[in-house]
């Protein structure tokens, strides 16, 4: 599959001294060892890894970002979930099966429901992200459906 860098241009000149500072964070950031992304024009895969062969910088700052930390979730690896509270206001997502945006958007309040669901792993500041564990979580659903014993007999 071949994956263009989308090369969007902000409003700063290329290699100007704020191109380079606002660059700075993900340099230091690859310098220290974080595995970086670079976003592409691939709706399905819009962020591929940033190699070493890649050193050039070349896009627009917001054209990479840090690789998210990851979890496991029935073999799939996923974004993982906030582990801290959100400030208080703060809008969340949430895993949702009963619904076809796979989705909930909920305000962070600090009652007893926002911290069930950051205990439980399910507190997200990306859409994509909750959207992402709520599609691995229902395809081993699905799985598990197959295997079912009674299905033998359908």
């Amino acid at each position: 599959m071949n994956h263009k860098p989308l090369g969007k241009e902000n409003k700063m000149e290329r290699y100007s001294r704020e191109w380079w500072k606002a660059q700075l964070p993900n340099i230091q950031a690859f310098v220290n060892g974080k595995s970086l992304e670079l976003r592409t024009s691939d709706d399905k895969n819009p962020w591929i890894p940033f190699t070493e062969d890649q050193i050039s910088f070349c896009c627009s700052p917001e054209d990479y970002r840090i690789k998210p930390k990851t979890i496991l979730v029935y073999g799939v690896e996923v974004p993982a979930p906030e582990t801290k509270k959100p400030e208080l206001g703060h809008w969340y997502y949430c895993p949702f099966f009963s619904h076809v945006r796979q989705f909930s958007k909920t305000r962070w309040s600090d009652n007893n429901v926002d911290n069930y669901r950051l205990s439980n792993g399910l507190v997200y500041l990306r859409k994509e992200d909750a959207i992402a564990r709520t599609t691995a979580m229902l395809l081993q659903g699905a799985k598990n459906e197959k295997e079912h014993p009674y299905n033998r007999f359908f």
